[in-house]
């Protein structure tokens, strides 16, 4: 099979041969592979669906205050580009206006995760019990 192209491969053949490669690969790699597999056939595993955007968003966090551009956004979170550090589990504040609304938004949430890009944060809702 190894001489054998990839256009040639039966499905069968196929099929293992990738799995063959996916359980070379490290934890990592998967992880970018399975993102770009999701995204091409849009598989998202988020209850809401994220919109992408470019907001400007102040943001409150305990160490101070800071304003930054939130990338795509959801009735349930938000990503925000930033090149500050921030850490998971941490508070935050978001602060910002919508095309069409005529009022600020005030959010509050919690940071999920963190990438060299940003921050992944997930809102807290008035009902929601602390």
């Amino acid at each position: 099979m190894k001489n054998e192209s990839v256009d040639t491969m039966q499905h069968a053949d196929l099929e293992t041969h990738l799995i063959e490669v996916i359980k070379q690969m490290s934890e990592d790699e998967k992880r970018t592979l399975y993102r770009l597999l999701a995204a091409k056939n849009h598989i998202d595993q988020r209850e809401h669906p994220r919109k992408m955007c470019a907001i400007k968003s102040d943001l409150q966090t305990p160490a101070g205050d800071y304003i930054d551009f939130i990338h795509n956004l959801s009735a349930g979170g938000a990503f925000i580009e930033t090149s500050e550090s921030f850490s998971v589990g941490q508070p935050i504040g978001l602060t910002f206006n919508l095309p069409n609304y005529p009022e600020a938004i005030h959010l509050t949430g919690v940071i999920v995760r963190t990438t060299s890009d940003g921050i992944g944060v997930q809102f807290k809702w008035p009902f929601e019990e602390s």
